[in-house]
């Protein structure tokens, strides 16, 4: 099942050092998805069976979307942007911390955790899916982009460092989770069979794939889906001509249908299941930045245009971005940038087929 051959003298150094601590810290990055959420919770789980003298902290840098507050573990996130002083304590106190689906320290974007980490005499590693990871800010790196999502890495780290009788139920729903969220439910980057079979490792650990899907998916309040009618109805724009759709949010259509942190959570999708439509874009206005998701189907790239466009990332056909600026310059750019790239990814189509 595991393609992935780990550095067998890096997984006894995170055993070194996991041994010789009291306290471990472990960080979602900022706009916690269930990606995130499901590793820290899925590792935090199983570091307890591992070390159950050990304290482990689960911190978060802002609020979680309430869809995931069905992951075990949830309650016990401490948030910073809700208590500061604790989220930096824990993290000065802790003799190991791990950066958990995320790849350099500024993910976690607050400038006092941020501190907080690179000042620590702790060891710090990183167990991560996306590409170009600043290596030399960490003691230890386990990165893989051929995968899913962090969570599905999370699994064969775990098996790699010989924990798997430790993944219990809690811990492989956590898990399950962020492999769903991350790959859309399957829908994008999810083609390696090896994902299947952690998905099948995990059931067999105890996890209720039917209920984590319902819990994901199946719980709208009724608010959301009026606001997803709206978006349907006035907010989604086709660009036949250019195989793509875009949707605007601004705060005052969000606050008009009462939105919370995470309920648009899959909108960007929505275009895709129009035939004819390859790339779809959501940008969404919340209180301080845009925020920017991308979406596409098979080979077309959108990871280019949040980086060129935005400084952002991801993954070929799954990337996002956070710009300073209004919905609109936002558009501007992201409509620059497609064209941009329906030029190159044509050009590349083009000239394979000569």
């Amino acid at each position: 099942m595991i393609d992935i051959q780990f550095d067998r003298n890096d997984l006894n150094t995170f055993a070194q050092y996991a041994n010789g601590a009291n306290r471990i810290s472990l960080i979602a990055h900022v706009g916690p998805d269930g990606d995130t959420v499901g590793s820290v919770l899925g590792l935090a789980s199983i570091l307890r069976a591992v070390y159950p003298e050990i304290k482990i902290y689960t911190i978060v840098p802002d609020t979680v979307p309430n869809y995931l507050n069905f992951v075990p573990g949830f309650d016990n996130l401490i948030c910073y942007e809700e208590t500061p002083k604790k989220t930096v304590e824990a993290i000065r106190s802790s003799e190991l911390i791990g950066c958990i689906d995320f790849n350099t320290k500024r993910r976690m974007q607050h400038e006092e955790m941020q501190k907080a980490v690179s000042e620590s005499q702790a060891h710090c590693f990183m167990i991560d899916h996306h590409p170009y990871p600043e290596t030399s800010s960490f003691d230890l790196v386990f990165s893989y982009t051929q995968v899913s999502s962090t969570a599905e890495l999370m699994y064969y780290w775990v098996r790699a460092m010989g924990w798997e009788k430790h993944i219990g139920k809690e811990a492989a729903e956590a898990l399950l989770c962020g492999i769903i969220t991350d790959t859309g439910c399957f829908m994008h980057n999810s083609s390696r069979a090896e994902t299947y079979g952690a998905v099948m490792g995990l059931i067999k650990s105890g996890a209720d794939k039917a209920a984590v899907i319902n819990a994901l998916f199946h719980r709208s309040r009724e608010s959301q889906i009026r606001l997803k009618g709206f978006v349907l109805n006035e907010k989604m724009t086709l660009l036949k001509d250019k195989k793509a759709a875009y949707i605007t949010l601004n705060k005052k259509e969000l606050s008009s249908f009462h939105a919370e942190k995470g309920d648009t959570e899959g909108f960007v999708n929505i275009p895709l299941d129009i035939d004819g439509i390859r790339c779809s874009c959501l940008i969404r206005e919340d209180e301080d930045q845009i925020k920017i998701s991308l979406r596409s189907l098979n080979d077309f790239p959108v990871n280019g245009i949040a980086t060129r466009a935005f400084g952002g990332g991801g993954h070929i056909n799954a990337a996002g971005a956070e710009y300073d600026g209004t919905p609109e310059e936002a558009l501007a750019i992201f409509l620059r940038e497609l064209d941009v790239e329906n030029e190159i990814y044509d050009r590349k189509k083009n000239i394979k087929n000569e």
